[in-house]
């Protein structure tokens, strides 16, 4: 059901775009892991002409708790603000640290956050590890 819906605003959002004279909205998904055996990644990404949303997943796929952290490079654009984890940028990268209640993800379940920017929009990198009792 979510689907047809999603389908339908982005439809919406692409024909108010295209009247006000801005580039139609693209979405895009993408999965990748660092560890498959532990974790799964889908990202999803909104962009237009000045601008992105960058949604993200991480699903716990072992059978013990993991925790994660993840990278992002903007090369041609900027963070402007992001949800569910902390961002600290140095050396041309951001380090995103989850929120207290995101750091660790039970088996079979997931955590989802996101940000938004100006520019060309970036996947991030992440790394899932075994938590340490």
């Amino acid at each position: 059901m979510a689907l047809p819906i999603r389908s339908a605003a982005l439809a919406l959002l692409a024909v108010f775009s295209m009247a006000l004279g801005a580039a139609p909205a693209s979405a895009a998904s993408t999965t990748a892991s660092a560890d498959p055996a532990l974790c799964d990644v889908t990202t999803t990404t909104n962009a237009w002409a000045s601008g992105f949303t960058v949604s993200v997943t991480i699903e716990n796929t072992s059978d013990v708790t993991i925790t994660w952290r993840a990278t992002l490079t903007l090369t041609n654009g900027t963070l402007s603000t992001a949800w569910g984890v902390t961002t600290t940028y140095a050396n041309g990268r951001h380090t995103v640290v989850p929120e207290r209640y995101g750091e660790f993800i039970a088996p079979r379940q997931s955590y989802r956050w996101g940000y938004n920017g100006t520019g060309h929009p970036a996947i991030p990198e992440i790394v899932c590890t075994p938590a340490r009792p």
